[in-house]
């Protein structure tokens, strides 16, 4: 993920000019190139704070057009933003869950209020396919990050009070770190236990600074409860800014 080039695919709320303003400051401060879209219905128009920098129009369903847009011109990161919702926390909702799905880009869900992102935790399962997350670590000093926080959830096996020993993915995981380089910071492997997405939740720390990192299958029906997977609860409920590596 060398950021060269990003696509800020935001709207006229307020979450999508505070997304905006993170992927412009991010183009400027790393020297990328910075391309701007919006989906608009049939009665919709282009948020006027977008205009002069000429976006692409699309019109449709955003989930899709977004896709099919950071495709075409070959982005490199889509960052978009995450609005409140009534408890205040960050929420995701149709769009986000169109995108993930479809794209083959990572993609970048920025709250409103949050502008700092030192901090990465990096959601793993072990499987050779969620491994690919492990690969895009070099590039995350790009955003600014400092620490990197590789978190893997293991379960508790029935009647034992005490977790176990250390499993084969756990140590697979532990050995890529090591095998990781680049310029980005140097990963550390926590390793909790219990249910994924409550552990991993409740792990993270100074919200308004951390980026939680996890991989996004591709495919699948839209629709479904935010509980009906690992990262799909992790991306409905984040506290923070969350980035989905499609697997």
């Amino acid at each position: 993920m060398p950021l060269n080039h990003l696509l800020a695919a935001v709207d006229d709320s307020e979450a999508g000019r505070h997304a905006f303003e993170v992927a412009r400051d991010l183009a400027a401060t790393i020297g990328a190139r910075l391309s701007t879209m919006t989906v608009v219905g049939t009665l919709g128009s282009v948020p006027d704070y977008l205009v002069p920098f000429d976006p692409f129009v699309g019109h449709g369903i955003p989930g899709i057009e977004i896709a099919r847009k950071a495709e075409m011109a070959g982005v490199d990161l889509v960052i978009l933003g995450r609005a409140e919702e009534e408890s205040c926390r960050p929420r995701v909702g149709s769009t986000a869950d169109a995108l993930v799905r479809r794209s083959r880009v990572p993609c970048f869900f920025v709250p409103l209020g949050q502008d700092e992102f030192s901090k990465a935790a990096v959601a793993v399962d072990g499987t050779e396919r969620g491994m690919t997350v492990l690969k895009r670590l070099p590039d995350l000093g790009d955003l600014g990050i400092e620490t990197v926080d590789v978190r893997m959830v293991e379960p508790v096996e029935s009647g034992r009070r005490v977790p176990g020993p250390p499993s084969a993915k756990n140590m697979r995981i532990f050995k890529a770190l090591h095998a990781v380089a680049g310029n980005g910071p140097r990963p550390s492997l926590i390793v909790m236990n219990g249910d994924p997405v409550p552990a991993l939740l409740s792990s993270l720390d100074e919200a308004r600074k951390t980026v939680l990192v996890l991989g996004a299958r591709r495919g699948g029906p839209g629709g479904a409860d935010r509980s009906s997977g690992v990262g799909r609860g992790l991306l409905f409920d984040a506290p923070c800014a969350v980035i989905t590596i499609p697997i």
